[in-house]
């Protein structure tokens, strides 16, 4: 069972094995690209009780919860309420990344890399607030093809509004995550990482919502790039693509229309100046679509229970078995019960469309998996492999480079591929030695489920045991398949 540790500033507020400084109720909500929350009850007996409800809103000192000993959230107090017939006082905490609420950005021009974009606003944050409040820019992995983009404002919005709008909110997405322990702040094309933890029912599964909710729909797109001269860029009449329809200026996802209808929706590239440039970014933006659906599940994370298994986090790709509802999705919120996990709920989103499938590429999905083979049989995290696939859109060799096993070329009348063994596998297909690389799928062989993460339109993927099967709508793909640990 996991053991949770709640401090103020270096001060024990509670822990398990110390009787006398424990909260009698406690929740950690955490999610993707939002700053999380933690709320505690907190009992007049307990010694730090006077010192806790004197705190300053707002203000310093500095909230921390650790898992196991590893800091998971950190932040300020929010509010308070006091029940003196309950003898408790209830106290909200608002995570780290809420303290851009504190600062403005002014109206402005902007031109350059997603890195300096992220500098800039984190730099106009730093220079309004007290140092504690102050963030460093880290990592900066979203990116449009030409590394490229254009943001300006006539207003003045809190550096959080400005920055969740026009970062992981924009055309470019990706996710914004502040390092646990730290205030640096990354822009992530993804934050996806493998899980062999499976949810499942009369396992660790306890309850289960399947949500798809029409309200954000979108099944096309009437796509524009720059106003140049009092023009937009548009689309030429004449594109034609696999799965996809243009009429009128309007693009749209034959699947999804054939089965929902047309929903329009504006998507606008203020930094594409050639019609080029957005026919590829509104292909791939449009070839991405999906139905939103959310599951939330109760479940015992078996990690906790001290099994041997990865203990489930936010950006986790992980297997749902469960009455109807199967396939690998991402973990995209956790509420951790602090006293009870029995309690404790995950919230898993569709897969994400990442800034590189919105930017026509998707070099980097690949790094979504938590470890990759290595031609010695090793296996090494990602993050020691980033140099190595930076540039897995270009050609071939270098998905040889991560050791990805090719398993030859399919075509119209279908083609079937013996992996030999069951598991979790992730799938590849385009053409060796040139940088079209047109689909990716996590297929899991002995269970015969089939995800599609991006591209693949016009390949259909099927799952017979340990074997595969890939049938080409026209011409000719090769494959490639990457076995997950």
């Amino acid at each position: 069972m996991a053991i949770w540790t709640v401090y103020l500033d270096s001060r024990v507020v509670h822990k398990p094995v110390t009787t006398e400084r424990n909260i009698t109720g406690g929740t950690l909500e955490i999610a993707t690209d939002m700053a999380g929350s933690l709320e505690i009850d907190v009992p007049v007996t307990h010694p730090l009780y006077d010192a806790i409800v004197s705190l300053p809103l707002l203000g310093s000192p500095v909230w921390r919860v650790e898992k196991d000993g590893a800091e998971v959230f950190r932040g300020r107090t929010l509010s308070r309420k006091l029940s003196p017939i309950d003898a408790t006082a209830h106290i909200v905490v608002e995570g780290d990344l809420a303290m851009l609420n504190d600062s403005l950005v002014e109206p402005y021009e902007f031109s350059g890399s997603p890195l300096e974009y992220l500098t800039k606003l984190v730099s106009g944050h730093n220079a309004q607030v007290e140092p504690w409040k102050r963030f460093t820019v880290g990592t900066v992995t979203a990116h449009d093809n030409n590394n490229y983009i254009v943001r300006s404002s006539e207003s003045r919005v809190t550096t959080w509004g400005e920055l969740s709008q026009k970062t992981f909110g924009s055309s470019t997405g990706g996710h914004i995550v502040l390092r646990r322990g730290t205030r640096t702040i990354d822009w992530l094309d993804s934050v996806a990482v493998a899980c062999d933890q499976t949810e499942r029912l009369g396992y660790n599964l306890i309850d289960l919502e399947d949500e798809q909710d029409g309200a954000e729909l979108c099944t096309a797109i009437r796509a524009l790039g720059a106003d140049i001269d009092g023009t937009r860029v548009e689309l030429s009449p004449t594109r034609i693509a696999a799965g996809v329809t243009l009429t009128n200026g309007v693009l749209s996802n034959d699947a999804l229309v054939a089965t929902n209808g047309t929903v329009v929706r504006e998507v606008v590239w203020d930094d594409v100046t050639t019609e080029d440039v957005l026919w590829k970014r509104a292909l791939a933006y449009v070839t991405a679509l999906s139905l939103p659906r959310s599951v939330t599940v109760k479940a015992i994370d078996m990690a906790d229970a001290g099994h041997d298994v990865d203990s489930f986090d936010l950006g986790m790709m992980v297997s749902l078995d469960a009455l109807g509802t199967t396939g690998v999705m991402q973990v995209s919120g956790i509420k951790w019960d602090l006293l009870d996990p029995s309690n404790s709920a995950f919230s898993f989103g569709s897969v994400a469309v990442t800034s590189s499938a919105r930017s026509a590429s998707i070099s980097s999905t690949a790094k979504d998996a938590k470890y990759v083979a290595t031609s010695a049989g090793t296996k090494k995290s990602v993050a020691d492999l980033t140099s190595d696939v930076s540039a897995l859109s270009t050609t071939v060799n270098d998905i040889a480079a991560v050791s990805w096993r090719s398993l030859g070329t399919a075509s119209t009348s279908g083609t079937t591929f013996a992996l030999g063994e069951s598991g979790t596998w992730l799938l590849l297909t385009g053409h060796s030695g040139s940088a079209s690389l047109n689909g990716l799928w996590v297929v899991r062989t002995g269970g015969n489920v089939v995800y599609n993460l991006a591209g693949g339109g016009a390949v259909t993927v099927s799952v017979s045991g340990t074997s595969l099967t890939l049938t080409t709508t026209s011409g000719t793909v090769d494959v490639w398949a990457c076995k997950l640990p």
